[in-house]
């Protein structure tokens, strides 16, 4: 209840973007409390005859609708169960079925408990929820073992994720880098994951940062969102970097030999250029405008890659 209160707390900013195809439409901290606090009452006359802190699954895609979800089962006084949205429909209901979850929100599956549509909380007129918090977090593990684990975060687990954050940026201070005054996390990893949840929304959101919502996941989607949101951090699993890897050398490859062999010597001289940080970075805004200006533009400042090693 503390961090709903911290990560709403700074209203005039924005909160998110999205794009109806020609505009930049924008919501604020300050509008989508307003909305989660409205609606809140609604989502608890759909599943209000549930135990206190009883389980509710969120199977949604990432959305601010999404976030409200999260928000409002909280308020509800229940547990919310982040699923897994790629794992089979077996999976999910030996899960229901286990830790007898009491309803799912869902943007359109139906499950065997009771199921209600996002679309169905709507804004309403009725006093505020005087429930307390849920207590818990829950996430599913990815089901790359025999059976789906569940891990459970309290208030205090996340209050330690972000109490690093002091550690995060004295160790690395371009984390934390503006673009024309602005701080725009896309957000292309799920919030249904831990990674994506606490690094990509959590961390940011408690900053009251701006989260820009891409349309789809296509690639060519993808790469416009952050030109024309001017995105400066992208946090990805490390199939999205070997495929912008891939397409930065085709790009180099259909300009030529000598092009190419310019490239390579660039690269050779930007790795051996690490040792000293600010030489590197400048050498690499002069050495390869032309390839960002072609992939992303010149608004990213911080890139992550979780798992396994990329090139």
């Amino acid at each position: 209840e503390t961090l709903f209160e911290f990560m709403f707390s700074e209203k005039n900013n924005v909160m998110a973007e999205f794009s109806d195809g020609y505009r930049i439409k924008k919501q604020t901290y300050g509008e989508v409390k307003e909305r989660i606090l409205r609606s809140a009452p609604a989502l608890d006359a759909l599943i209000g005859q549930l135990p206190h802190d009883s389980l509710v699954g969120i199977y949604m895609s990432n959305s601010i609708k999404w976030i409200e979800v999260f928000w409002q089962i909280l308020i509800c006084g229940y547990r919310p169960l982040l699923m897994n949205t790629r794992l089979p429909d077996e999976a999910l209901e030996d899960i229901i079925s286990l830790h007898k979850v009491g309803a799912v929100i869902s943007d359109g599956k139906t499950f065997s408990v009771k199921t209600v549509l996002a679309d169905e909380i709507t804004e309403s007129d009725a006093a505020h929820v005087s429930k307390a918090f849920g207590t818990e977090v829950l996430f599913m593990s990815s089901g790359t073992t025999d059976k789906v684990k569940l891990c459970a975060y309290t208030g205090e687990n996340f209050f330690w994720q972000i109490c690093d954050s002091r550690n995060i940026i004295k160790q690395c201070p371009q984390i934390k880098e503006h673009y024309k005054g602005e701080l725009k996390q896309l957000t292309l990893l799920p919030f249904y994951h831990v990674f994506g949840f606490i690094a990509v929304y959590l961390w940011f959101g408690f900053f009251s940062r701006t989260f820009v919502f891409p349309k789809d996941l296509n690639p060519v989607t993808v790469q416009n969102t952050i030109k024309k949101h001017e995105v400066t951090h992208i946090f990805a699993v490390p199939l999205f970097w070997e495929r912008i890897y891939e397409k930065a050398d085709q790009t180099i490859a259909g300009k030529g030999e000598a092009t190419v062999k310019k490239y390579r010597k660039g690269l050779a001289i930007g790795q051996k250029l690490e040792a000293i940080p600010p030489l590197a970075k400048a050498f690499r805004r002069v050495a390869f405008r032309e390839v960002r200006e072609q992939l992303f533009g010149d608004s990213v400042q911080f890139m992550i890659t979780g798992g396994s090693p990329i090139r």
